[in-house]
């Protein structure tokens, strides 16, 4: 496997949504460190969290609680 031994496990938060009405409250941030947490407790070392281009709300959420770019996903929409 191309992945290395110690980053092969990990935590990964792939859907967080909070409700329009209460958004900006603090409660994305809340539950990300709540997921760091209980990853944390599981033995995890590492936690990753998908957003996607053009979510420019949630990726500075998630580099204000301390998250980095790791990888990029490029796609392409196809024609029959």
């Amino acid at each position: 496997m191309f992945i290395r031994e110690d980053l092969r496990t990990y935590a990964y938060v792939s859907d967080l949504m909070v409700h329009p009405g209460f958004r900006r409250q603090g409660i994305a941030q809340a539950l990300m460190l709540e997921a760091e947490r209980l990853a944390i407790q599981r033995g995890m070392r590492r936690i990753t969290v998908g957003v996607l281009a053009g979510n420019d709300p949630a990726e500075q959420l998630y580099r204000h609680v301390g998250y980095a770019p790791y990888s990029i996903k490029l796609t392409k929409e196809l024609s029959p």
